[in-house]
């Protein structure tokens, strides 16, 4: 039995890292290439910059407001 919730949790922790590094391993031997993720993040980085620009010129259309400098 685990005395500590926080050993356990540290213990399982390492575990988890061990699995993935084992993983990893199978992988290279196996010669598959790693999974990347970048068109989803470019993607939102896309929109979000869309999104600011099109905030911006919201802002300058509003009445009342002076036109930001």
């Amino acid at each position: 039995m685990i005395p500590n919730i926080y050993i356990h949790e540290k213990l399982m922790l390492d575990r988890h890292q061990e699995v993935l590094r084992q993983m990893e391993q199978q992988r290279m031997v196996k010669g598959v290439p790693r999974q990347r993720f970048s068109l989803p993040r470019q993607f939102a980085g896309k929109v979000g910059a869309l999104l600011i620009a099109l905030g911006t010129s919201l802002k300058q259309l509003e009445p009342g407001r002076e036109p930001a400098v």
